[in-house]
């Protein structure tokens, strides 16, 4: 191998020849300088390895990036909590609405009393034992939200279902003057059958709808002059008779208190007044009975889940 050298830009090249034996020379002592510095420099970190802070930080594991202290677990157990509490919260307020009470009404004037006497063996809880009683709260936290989406979706249920039977009263004040079943007829003075109930009250007033439901008749007829048919739940339809004016037409969709006719004294009658029937597939009914005060009602799906909530935390108690 031959090596051209120059040291000018006139002056006369040199060549130098260079062996095969000088090669392997070169490159044994670059490999020995290269091993010497590995060697040097192992020894050197394996001595200063402790005082180094680099080393150390390179020696050290790295963190587990889904490792959670046991106080950022607590926080989160908190913000979970917090969340049912809000909740809770809003099922709390729909429920007092839903038996008409503002939340104005309910306010917290003083904070809940506690007391007793301090003692001498007090000390910090741990964390340990923070944690065990945020999971007892949370659950019990978790518990009465179950429980009160259960009271809330069947209060919800038997809302709707109030509201498509005839509970309430036609008439915002009303006097009945003449009682359903067997009476004495006011045009043949005989005895005779009255299958409804009727109220006084001057030509006019509003007639409103005792139930939610479809009207399904809506017109004149000989004996109940101007009359309504409203059709609700389960085959029962309320009637409305001797209307000096009709406000809805067959086909109508009515809401719980819709004025749906002014009273008059059309048809057979003798003077103003409201007829009002009940029926139940085409029976006449007391209407009477549908205007008893009830409990707030319970489905069979509400107690069989209250009973098994109950039944958890029986065979979870202690």
């Amino acid at each position: 191998m031959q090596l051209i050298l120059m040291r000018g830009h006139l002056s006369r090249p040199h060549a130098v020849n260079i062996k095969k034996a000088h090669l392997l020379l070169a490159g044994a002592v670059l490999t020995g300088a290269v091993c010497a510095a590995f060697a040097l420099g192992f020894s050197l970190s394996s001595r200063f390895a402790d005082s180094l802070p680099f080393m150390n930080s390179l020696s050290e594991p790295e963190p587990d990036a889904y490792q959670i202290n046991p106080l950022d677990s607590m926080a989160v157990r908190l913000a979970d909590m917090d969340a049912q509490l809000a909740r809770l919260n809003a099922i709390g307020l729909r429920l007092l609405r839903s038996n008409g009470i503002s939340q104005k009404e309910i306010t917290v004037i003083e904070p809940v009393g506690q007391g007793g006497i301090r003692q001498s063996d007090e000390r910090p809880f741990t964390v340990d034992e923070l944690s065990a009683d945020l999971q007892k709260l949370q659950h019990a936290v978790e518990r009465q939200a179950d429980i009160f989406s259960i009271i809330d979706a069947d209060l919800q249920m038997a809302r709707v279902k109030r509201q498509r039977l005839p509970n309430e009263n036609p008439l915002d004040e009303a006097i009945s003057v003449s009682r359903f079943g067997t009476r004495i007829d006011p045009f043949t003075g005989r005895r005779s059958r009255h299958e409804g109930i009727d109220f006084i009250a001057p030509t006019g007033t509003p007639i409103l709808a005792a139930a939610a439901g479809v009207v399904v008749s809506a017109g004149y007829h000989a004996g109940y002059g101007n009359m309504v048919d409203i059709e609700h739940s389960n085959n029962t339809v309320t009637r409305y008779g001797h209307a000096s004016r009709l406000l809805v037409k067959k086909g109508d969709m009515v809401r719980l208190g819709q004025k749906i006719a002014l009273v008059g004294s059309t048809g057979r009658s003798t003077g103003p007044h409201l007829h009002f029937e009940v029926r139940v597939n085409d029976v006449p009914q007391n209407p009477k009975n549908f205007w008893k005060p009830t409990a707030c009602p319970a489905g069979p799906a509400t107690v069989a889940a209250l009973n098994g909530l109950l039944a958890e935390d029986r065979e979870q108690a202690p």
